[in-house]
Order: C-alpha cells, then sequence, then structure tokens
C-alpha cells in the first residue's frame, strides 16, 4: 500500500483536507520509511463532476527514527489551475513494522499557489495495531489543522482505518476520516492494494465517497518505487 497521508489536495475541500505525503490515502500509520532509503509516490484523483488533480511525493529515511517528505501538485478545476506543494516531518518512537503496537508524531505545512502563501498547518498522532501475524492492521489518527483559507480556521481531525490481506499479495485498505469544522462531513475511502516486484512497487486503486452533503465521490490511483 502506498504510504498513508492525511490529504490529498485543495481540489476539493470538503473531500480532502492538507496535500501531504502519503498518497491518496488520509489515515496514516505508525511506521516508517527505513534510514538511508527512499520512497517515491505519485498518485492521480479524479472528482466526479469535478476536478482532478495529479501528485509526486518522495518520502526518505533520516536518523533518530525520523523520515522527511515533500509533496509537489497540480489541481484543475472549473477551468483553472492551482499549484500546491506540502513538507511534513515524521518521528516514529515505535513503529508498528517491528512492534504490534506503533504511535508517532507527524507536522507538517502546505503551500497554495493561490493564496500564494503557506496557508497550512497541522499535528498529527497516528497509532496501529497489528490483530494478527496475517498482517490485518488498525490505525487511528487524532489530529489538529489551522487552515489560514478556511472559514473557521482552526479543527480537530480524526481518522480510522483497516488493512485486510485478501492473498495474490493484495491488501482490501478501508478507511474514513473527517474534521471538526462546521458542514464538512466524513469521507470514507476503499479499494485493494496490490505489492508488485517484492513490494518494491505497489499500486493502489481507490473510490471515495461523501458521507453527507452532495456525496460527492472520486476516483485514485496511486503508484510506490521503494529504493
Amino acid at each position: 500500500m502506498i504510504g498513508r497521508g492525511v490529504a490529498v489536495t485543495t481540489l476539493v475541500m470538503a473531500l480532502v483536507p492538507p496535500v501531504l505525503a502519503g498518497g491518496q490515502y488520509e489515515v496514516q500509520d505508525a511506521a516508517l520509511v527505513e534510514r538511508g532509503a527512499c520512497e517515491f509516490e505519485l498518485w492521480h484523483v479524479d472528482v466526479r463532476k469535478g476536478g482532478h488533480g495529479t501528485w509526486l511525493a518522495p518520502t526518505c529515511g533520516l536518523a533518530g527514527q525520523q523520515q522527511i517528505s515533500v509533496t509537489a501538485g497540480q489541481e484543475h478545476e472549473g477551468g483553472e489551475r492551482n499549484a500546491v506543494a506540502g513538507v511534513e516531518w515524521m518521528l516514529v518512537p515505535r513503529s508498528v513494522d517491528e512492534h504490534d503496537l506503533g504511535y508517532g508524531l507527524r507536522l507538517g505545512a502546505e503551500y497554495r499557489e493561490e493564496s500564494g502563501r503557506v496557508a497550512e498547518f497541522h499535528a498529527l498522532f497516528p497509532v496501529s495495531l497489528r490483530l494478527s501475524h496475517a498482517g490485518v492492521m488498525v490505525h487511528g489518527n487524532l489530529g489538529f489543522s489551522h487552515d489560514r483559507d478556511a472559514r473557521r480556521r482552526s479543527a480537530m481531525t480524526w481518522g480510522v482505518a483497516g488493512d485486510f490481506p485478501v492473498g495474490f499479495n493484495t491488501t482490501l485498505v478501508a478507511e474514513m476520516s473527517g474534521n471538526s469544522r462546521s458542514g464538512e462531513h466524513p469521507l470514507l475511502q476503499v479499494g485493494p492494494s496490490m505489492a508488485l516486484v517484492d513490494g518494491h512497487v505497489v499500486v493502489d486503486l481507490t473510490y471515495g465517497r461523501v458521507l453527507g452533503g452532495d456525496r460527492d465521490e472520486h476516483w485514485a490511483v496511486g503508484f510506490s518505487l521503494a529504493f
């Protein structure tokens, strides 16, 4: 599965909060890219009866149980284009890759061409629990976001997710996420994640739907290369 992230784009602010490394998934896991290794992610989101966007993000593991990610992307909606960029730092004192229970801290910021400034800052606490040796895992997130472009600038964020291996190097991913801003509804995403070339290449296909309001829908495809 492509590394989890708290968001994809400002293209669909009601769908997805800030742009960060982690591909099309919102919910973060408590795991790191290994020290000295890197992961390159590329993903595309197409909103039904709306816009679309494409993003790329390299993530590299650092010493001291840390990693750094940089994200850049282009959003297109209503004939207009908007560039976005994000940077994210993560610390994981206890990784779910090495223990049954993992936890960490993520800090990030987002720049938006549309507003010409660093418009969003956030902090997130991910927790991951391995339920079986078969690879079933659940993840929980609780965080805080300050968006200078939103009507209500500050909000709590949350997310829950599960990873369920189904065979043939494929994992079914399901998650729900949201925030406390008035008028915004939870986002549900689900889809298969397929590991290829001994796990060095991962392909994710995702369907997403807002649970309320206009019930906006989107499709996403992502690729991850580890080296």
